[in-house]
């Protein structure tokens, strides 16, 4: 039976926990299935809407949802996770009509698939908004990725993923989520964005063929509510539909 919980003054992001049916066994790299499975989840009008066009600020298009890496007991073995036990999903979203699909979808399949790998829904939990102030501490759910896409020489593309002890990093995030929070909330903020790593490290991820470098850990990261709030409901950085950017407020 699905369990579904709602919170008093709740926040747009939704905690999901299910039991495989048996031992699940995913590739290392799972974003694009976690993401397959979101958008299944879809109804198919607002699943094409979003596939192919998205929310448009000027004619750059966001998708405005983010979800976290999975979370439970795991072991690795030949290049796989292997996930023995329950399992624990975040997905947020500023947008009530993508996560009123993807609850009610689930709620009434009860189960869900990430690649050939069953899940049975134990709870469903609705979670409430943190009561944010200027400066906190964070930790990454998702790793965070940030990038220019450069040319060579001979004008051939290149994309160059910034480390977060380069200013760039905190520069383009700021500016990313200043975009976002005019898109969703109608409103331009110029409050400084400043992100400092404390402790950190690099990963490396394959999305669909594509190698992407991001950054998890825990970071201090200062600004004003309504950008906390932005990045707390769409991520921080790059990329936060493929599975990067989703953060907690730990301190």
């Amino acid at each position: 039976m699905v369990v579904i919980i709602y919170s008093f003054g709740c926040g747009l992001r939704i905690k999901i926990q299910a039991q495989p049916v048996q031992v699940a066994g995913l590739p290392v790299n799972y974003n694009s299935l976690i993401q397959a499975m979101i958008y299944k989840n879809l109804s198919k009008s607002f699943r094409v809407f979003l596939h192919n066009h998205g929310f448009l600020l000027g004619n750059r298009p966001f998708k405005l949802f983010t979800f976290s890496k999975l979370f439970g007991k795991c072991k690795f073995n030949n290049k796989k996770i292997y996930f023995m036990d329950a399992v624990t999903l975040y997905v947020s979203s500023p947008v009530k009509r993508f996560l009123k699909d993807l609850v009610t979808s689930l709620m009434k399949r009860g189960t869900f698939l990430i690649g050939k790998n069953l899940f049975t829904i134990e709870k469903i939990e609705l979670l409430p908004l943190p009561q944010f102030n200027s400066t906190h501490m964070i930790e990454t759910l998702s790793p965070i990725t940030m990038y220019s896409t450069l040319y060579t020489a001979d004008q051939r593309k290149k994309t160059y993923y910034y480390s977060p002890f380069e200013r760039e990093f905190e520069e383009l995030i700021g500016k990313n989520l200043r975009k976002k929070c005019k898109l969703v909330y109608h409103r331009t903020v110029e409050t400084p964005v400043k992100i400092k790593p404390l402790r950190v490290r690099e990963r490396v991820i394959i999305f669909k063929k594509n190698v992407i470098k991001a950054w998890e850990g825990k970071f201090q990261l200062t600004t004003g509510k309504l950008l906390f709030k932005t990045g707390y409901e769409t991520g921080l950085g790059s990329k936060n539909s493929q599975g990067f950017g989703m953060f907690r407020v730990i301190g």
